[in-house]
């Protein structure tokens, strides 16, 4: 018996469809939604806490994220089970997308899905001691297009006003490449609450450029000063080795038209699917309409991807980029999250963008694929 099966069965429980509904119908899902932006000069580099990559058979962090994708797969199927049938609020893609079956219901993690967590999981268990907060990073996930980050704050009080935003932006993170730039100064997530402390997987769309061996995250703890202006002066850091995951993920060039709700009619040329997301690039505005691309903030377009088994994977959410292409149309690139699905780049049927549904394979694997094509991304969602 492999690592991952025994795991696997020491980890999940069933869930029927009783059991569904009356959990649908007698609890409400306490989750927090945060995305921002705060670009923060950091000061010089202070001690590090290097973590190897070879302490990735540490199940304590696995363990942490496998009852956190067994738990949100649950509560997934729950809502859709409680809201089947019933009305609910139109979006900009209502009557443009049939939504495939499948989707929403509930699946274990599969013996494949804790062998590829394996291999993008950096375990870090570090903690920074404030005298109001208490923070804990027990580790990232890194698979070359989506880095994540899990991690516990905890309101020293003992109660943490979960009613009051500003607690959930205590801490801010960042990080540089070899030439001194900053990486990404955007994270956005969500996560779960208890009386003094919340949980949270927090990501960034981020492709760490292929000379960075190692990655410094600095640490940043929020002060205001008798102005009321905000900072977030470091207060820490650690250092952790960056996984090879450059195998696992397939760029698929797609050329196909499609209807996209709110971007109507679109030319999608390019997805690349790695195991905790989906890198979408397609033309718009075909017609040349005059629109404002400064004023363009549209969301993403759902994303439903068939595995070979018949799982099916919704992705959205994530952040995205708009620009002018030569002949006047506009290109849009959005990199979306999965945050409780590791997905099989290898073990994909077909995807659905919009209206249209392809069956994808091997010949439309292109081979010449940069590491990422969006080299800003200005907007998230």
């Amino acid at each position: 018996m492999s690592i991952y099966t025994e795991q696997l069965g020491r980890l999940h429980t069933s869930v029927s469809a009783e059991d569904i509904t009356a959990a649908a119908a007698s609890t409400q899902k306490k989750r927090i939604s945060k995305a921002a932006a705060i670009p923060i000069a950091l000061a010089a580099a202070m001690s590090a806490l290097v973590v190897s990559v070879g302490a990735a058979c540490n199940w304590d962090f696995k363990s942490l994220l496998i009852n956190d994708y067994a738990r949100e797969r649950q509560e997934y199927a729950q809502g859709n089970e409680f809201w089947a049938g019933k009305e609910q609020e139109p979006f900009m893609y209502e009557g443009t997308v049939t939504v495939p079956e499948g989707v929403g219901l509930y699946h274990e993690m599969t013996d494949r899905e804790l062998e590829l967590l394996d291999m993008i999981t950096i375990p870090v268990e570090k903690t920074f001691e404030t005298e109001d907060y208490t923070l804990i990073i027990h580790g990232l996930i890194y698979d070359g297009y989506n880095l994540m980050m899990k991690l516990t704050v905890i309101d020293n009080s003992g109660v943490m006003d979960h009613s009051d935003s500003n607690t959930r932006h205590q801490f801010w993170y960042y990080c540089k490449d070899n030439e001194g730039n900053e990486l990404f100064t955007c994270w956005g997530g969500g996560g779960e609450f208890e009386p003094d402390r919340y949980h949270d997987l927090i990501s960034t769309a981020l492709t760490f450029p292929e000379d960075m061996k190692t990655a410094t995250i600095s640490v940043g703890k929020q002060y205001a000063d008798s102005t009321g202006f905000v900072s977030y002066p470091p207060i820490g850091e650690f250092t952790v080795e960056i996984p090879d995951v450059s195998a696992l993920n397939r760029t698929y060039y797609l050329d196909r038209t499609a209807n996209l709700g709110g971007y109507k009619e679109s030319h999608l040329t390019y997805l690349t699917v790695s195991p905790t997301g989906v890198l979408i690039e397609f033309d718009y505005n075909l017609y040349k309409a005059p629109l404002d691309i400064d004023k363009t903030h549209l969301p993403p377009p759902p994303i439903y991807l068939t595995m070979n088994d018949g799982t099916v994977i919704c992705v959205d959410g994530g952040h995205g980029h708009y620009a002018v292409n030569e002949d006047g149309t506009f290109n849009c690139s959005w990199q979306l999250n999965q945050d409780f699905y590791i997905i099989d780049p290898f073990d994909i049927a077909s995807v659905q963008v919009g209206d249209y549904t392809v069956e994808l394979d091997d010949t439309m694997i292109w081979e010449g694929a940069p590491r990422h094509f969006v080299s800003l991304r200005r907007n998230a969602s």
